[in-house]
């Protein structure tokens, strides 16, 4: 990279230099050379998060030079950056929807509704499919951290600001977390999904002869299950406990004994706070 960029005579001499200087400086900074950096944003990304900056005595504001300075570099080396102050020209179709938006609301979907204009997707054809390919564009040419959670921010804006009750926009679920994929509930035994539904029928209601139990809010239920969820998702635990779940109390807990490796072992426990 820094060979491309010393040849390229169209750059003033003092910017190529300057470009040069943050390639190395990053490397040196990374403990690595130049030549053993690959040219990615996401290894770009990686790196960076680790990069002992503070020790090497540099303040946030120079190694944010530093930072953007690189991503220039990689964008003139010809690879796809995702700049962090892109200013991406809104198509007249986003403008008119973006505009009445609260400032909030704008600045969070304004990132999006740009990418969107230059591909020509208009909010009509906004879905799960879209916001899935916006996902896999800041993975991959985003060097800022958590590109993820930068798409997450632009969704919960379109489903806070743009799906209003009448809309004719869809609102866009959050996708399934990487790595942590759950069996669906109808792929369970149906044994555990009729303990399941007397569990949350128990739970809802308050209990005519028992004063000590109180009901939950279907909130709290809907977590409780999900964190249940998770964990039989694993291993089947629900042969394991004896304790059916209709007679547990309002807070269900789940004590998983781990392996050093850090595997879930088949010591499980179901335990009432």
């Amino acid at each position: 990279m820094i060979e491309r960029i010393t040849s390229l005579e169209e750059i003033p001499q003092w910017k190529r230099r300057e470009l040069c200087s943050a390639i190395r400086t990053f490397s040196r900074v990374c403990g690595l050379t130049p030549c053993v950096i690959i040219a990615d944003p996401g290894t770009i990304r990686t790196l960076g998060a680790k990069a002992p900056w503070l020790l090497a005595e540099y303040t946030k504001a120079s190694w944010a030079n530093v930072m953007s300075r690189l991503r220039c570099a990689l964008e003139i080396g010809g690879v796809k950056v995702h700049r962090q102050r892109r200013n991406f020209k809104l198509n007249a179709e986003w403008e008119l929807l973006v505009v009445p938006l609260s400032r909030r609301d704008r600045d969070e979907i304004h990132r999006f509704a740009g990418w969107c204009s230059i591909r020509e997707i208009g909010p009509h054809h906004v879905s799960p499919e879209i916001f899935d390919r916006y996902y896999a564009y800041l993975d991959q040419q985003m060097t800022q951290r958590n590109p993820r959670e930068r798409g997450h921010v632009a969704r919960r804006a379109w489903n806070r600001a743009v799906v209003t009750l009448g809309s004719p926009y869809p609102p866009i679920p959050a996708p399934e977390p990487i790595g942590k994929r759950c069996v669906r509930w109808e792929d369970f035994p149906q044994s555990l999904r009729d303990e399941v539904r007397a569990y949350s029928t128990r739970m809802l209601k308050p209990g005519l002869f028992d004063e000590e139990h109180r009901p939950i809010k279907p909130v709290t239920l809907e977590n409780y299950l999900t964190r249940l969820r998770v964990i039989v998702s694993r291993q089947n635990i629900w042969r394991n406990s004896r304790r059916k779940l209709a007679e547990c109390g309002p807070r269900l807990g789940v004590d998983v004994t781990r392996r050093a490796c850090g595997a879930a072992s088949a010591d499980v426990r179901w335990s009432v706070a």
